[in-house]
């Protein structure tokens, strides 16, 4: 169903993953990450049975967490023993879907330990590092520190796309800047899901844009807050012309 919504209606898709307020957040998350891998893979030269396995390993790459006790996921901060323990969710998952047969072992682990190893090695469960990590494992890394540092968590708020960018650029040590530079130029400097201010004052929901990446459909908000049915009217076509340039991006708890 998902490769079927994201073939149909990528961006609508991606507006989607912002709209979702009631699943714990490793669901939220997983298809965060889901639905921009499907975005950033494209289903030009990827085989379908390759993003139906990408897809399908990002959506549960973090569901390992939900085998760790609840106050291990809540605390503030975390000590050396507590971030090690942290980090058997990747072991947990996998061990949970050893006896899966139709989901390649190769693009799952790629996705679900790639997504949490770093360039030097810095990373888990393996601390592999350089030419031991595939190009999916880089991209995997890539997408899911993006869509992870975008949501709020119990120990940080969620931060702005900029900075995200920002930290992803100025650590090609942990991050292909290959990968960051193909993310960049994918989604752009005011994403799909993005609540940004104009310089009328108006705030919006980007939900399309256009071939520059500037906001081509945006619903209206009244607040900072979540999307949800309660928001206002839906703004297509010369955007930018109604309401003025974007001055800002707002980061929203989701």
């Amino acid at each position: 169903m998902l490769l079927q919504l994201a073939e149909e209606d990528i961006e609508a898709l991606l507006f989607a993953t912002r709209c979702l307020g009631q699943e714990p957040l490793v669901v939220r998350h997983g298809l965060g990450v889901a639905v921009h891998m499907l975005a950033l893979a494209g289903s030009g030269s990827v085989p379908r049975d390759v993003r139906k396995a990408l897809a399908a390993s990002a959506m549960v790459h973090d569901l390992g967490k939900g085998l760790l006790p609840s106050t291990l996921l809540a605390a503030k901060s975390l000590g050396p023993e507590e971030r090690a323990h942290l980090h058997e969710h990747v072991e947990r998952l996998q061990q949970c879907l050893a006896g899966c047969q139709w989901l390649a072992a190769g693009v799952s682990t790629a996705v679900i330990a790639g997504a949490n190893e770093r360039l030097d090695g810095s990373g888990y469960p393996t601390g592999a590092s350089g030419d031991d990590l595939s190009e999916l494992a880089r991209m995997s890394a890539v997408v899911d520190v993006v869509d992870a540092m975008r949501r709020s968590r119990s120990d940080r708020p969620a931060w702005r796309i900029d900075a995200v960018y920002r930290h992803l650029l100025t650590s090609p040590h942990l991050f292909d800047p290959r990968w960051v530079k193909r993310y960049v130029q994918r989604f752009g400097l005011r994403p799909v899901g993005s609540l940004v201010r104009f310089s009328s004052g108006a705030l919006a929901w980007i939900q399309r844009l256009d071939q520059q990446g500037k906001p081509f459909q945006v619903q209206l908000a009244e607040e900072i807050a979540p999307p949800s049915e309660a928001l206002g009217e839906v703004l297509r076509g010369d955007v930018t012309g109604r309401l003025g340039e974007v001055v800002e991006e707002l980061p929203v708890s989701t």
